[in-house]
């Protein structure tokens, strides 16, 4: 008997060894979310607000607009302050703080940074997410709440993930398409917060760590595999087929307006850019052929064939190159023109963002929609 027990804790050390730690304090975290880097930067607030800098604090009242450069600080085009250090944090008295006419929650935070002004947004994760929800997933109605709180737990996890990741930088996440639209308070619906609320604090896991949890637009039938778009593996997202059991051809994302495309280009300038963009400008013949991953229909690598030489080009940049929707596409020469079909917006690796709004009007609910798409993650509540 002494034998046994004395086996079983050896094993369970042994698992809890292989087990990442993670420290969970069960407390909403901040979020630091990066508006704006420039030269200078102008902002005012609805109610008023103080600003903290080094030992000192101003008061401002409502609709003072300020403007924050490297060496100075113009308060109301009238009057300004010299010789301050960064960072300058700016709270509001009530309301809110404006920038370009748009309305935030929590404080401002500037930092000089590479040899730019930084506009960072920091505020309670929970309330970010109010204002990314609605951008992200589309307009939220009652129909798709469920594809809303999905988006909610996507969005959550990723952020927890940029987060808890080490970086030097002094903010987490950009605040547009880099990492997530944030359009702040102005983006806020009561649907928007009931998702948000009823999905407080759940998270999509690996090993017990918040994962990368990518989203797009439309997947086109079958969500991309981390290999097509960034070259190397990622252990939590896999292909699946976007149908009912990864099984048919009942597209969930058939209604996208993106679910197929088009694209024509004449021939003359899509070789030039294409030439330019290999560095064979002077090629007299090009000959082009398309490597494919058959599972998932994304093109890994354009080869371009030429009197001066082959070049190879992935599919991932010569979407960006031409402006594609996708990297789901075939190429096909017609008289002066090259026409490029495709299927799908986006990276397409995550969650299907139209397929998961078809999934809710389904009555599917958050946590199978979530499953559906990241078969390899857990749903974990990691604070209330």
């Amino acid at each position: 008997m002494g034998s046994k027990r004395l086996k079983l804790i050896t094993y369970l050390f042994i698992f809890l060894s292989c087990v990442p730690f993670v420290s969970y304090t069960g407390r909403e975290p901040m979020v630091r979310v990066l508006l704006r880097e420039s030269s200078s930067i102008s902002f005012s607030s609805t109610d008023g607000f103080y600003v903290n800098f080094g030992s000192k604090r101003i008061e401002a009242g409502p609709e003072e607009v300020w403007t924050i450069s490297k060496n100075s600080i113009e308060i109301g085009g009238s009057s300004e302050i010299r010789g301050f250090s960064f960072p300058v944090v700016v709270k509001p008295k009530r309301g809110f703080l404006k920038y370009r006419k748009r309305r935030y929650r929590g404080e401002f935070v500037f930092e000089y940074y590479n040899g730019k002004v930084l506009l960072i947004n920091r505020l309670p994760l929970e309330e970010y997410l109010y204002g990314v929800v609605g951008p992200e997933i589309g307009g939220v109605k009652k129909e798709i709440i469920e594809a809303a709180k999905a988006q909610a737990v996507t969005a959550r996890s990723y952020s927890m993930a940029a987060i808890r990741r080490d970086k030097k930088r002094p903010f987490d996440i950009y605040g547009d398409t880099r990492d997530q639209v944030y359009i702040g308070f102005d983006a806020e619906t009561p649907l928007v917060i009931k998702a948000v609320d009823a999905t407080r604090g759940y998270v999509l896991t690996y090993r017990g760590e918040p994962i990368v949890a990518y989203y797009h637009s439309t997947c086109g039938g079958i969500t991309a595999a981390p290999e097509d778009v960034w070259a190397r593996k990622i252990p939590y997202i896999t292909s699946v087929k976007d149908t009912p059991h990864h099984r048919g051809k009942n597209f969930f994302c058939k209604n996208s307006p993106h679910f197929k495309w088009e694209k024509k280009i004449e021939k003359e300038k899509f070789l030039r850019k294409l030439l330019v963009s290999t560095g064979k400008s002077d090629a007299r013949y090009v000959t082009i052929r398309l490597s494919i991953n058959r599972r998932t229909h994304r093109v890994k690598e354009v080869i371009v064939d030429t009197d001066k030489g082959r070049e190879v080009i992935s599919g991932s940049r010569f979407r960006n190159l031409f402006g594609l929707k996708s990297s789901w596409f075939s190429i096909e020469k017609k008289g002066n023109y090259y026409i490029i079909k495709g299927r799908g917006y986006g990276h397409g690796t995550g969650m299907c963002q139209w397929g998961a709004r078809e999934m809710a009007k389904r009555r599917y609910n958050f946590k199978k929609i979530l499953k559906h798409y990241y078969p390899r993650a857990h749903i974990r509540r990691l604070y209330h």
